[in-house]
């Protein structure tokens, strides 16, 4: 996996199941062929800025999803696994169950501090984290928001590992 891929495939879990509502689809990636197809994903767990809410880090996917719009996130339908892994590096082995293009938003000043926030938008509840946390540069940006194409990839966990207790550059 090329250290673009890498970048590219930031991982965030909502703080609930997955819904089957479309109300947040806005368009079908092209890639729908996946769903049902296993993943195993090597990342570090890290909180959102939301309760209940995580980040995943360095990660690296088996097979690597190709993004057909904008950047590749990895959608988990449970959060439970997660909790007790946040600083832990795990691997993950799971099945997708659907792909959705989305969008994640840079604005500044939503962190309270006047620094900048990145929401991934996605089913059910939306995320937002560091631009750090998810890969996003902010250089060049003087104020307001800007959208980011998402190719979001909904994961059902079958297994969850911790690999290591703390996370280090993979």
């Amino acid at each position: 996996m090329t250290q673009i891929q890498k970048t590219v495939a930031i991982c965030v879990v909502a703080g609930m199941a997955l819904s089957s509502s479309s109300a947040f689809a806005q368009s079908k990636p092209d890639d729908e062929r996946a769903v049902g197809s296993k993943v195993t994903l090597s990342t570090c767990v890290e909180k959102g800025q939301k309760a209940d809410t995580f980040v995943m880090t360095h990660v690296a996917a088996v097979p690597a999803h190709a993004p057909s719009h904008g950047r590749v996130v990895y959608w988990f339908d449970s959060v439970k696994p997660l909790r007790a892994h946040v600083g832990h590096q795990v691997n993950i082995m799971g099945t997708i169950t659907d792909v959705d293009s989305e969008e994640m938003e840079v604005k500044l000043g939503e962190d309270g501090k006047g620094g900048w926030t990145v929401e991934v938008e996605g089913p059910g509840r939306d995320v937002k984290a560091t631009p750090a946390q998810l890969g996003v540069s902010t250089a060049g940006r003087k104020s307001g928001k800007a959208d980011i194409q998402t190719t979001v990839v909904k994961v059902k966990i079958d297994t969850l590992t911790m690999v290591s207790a703390s996370c280090s550059t993979m």
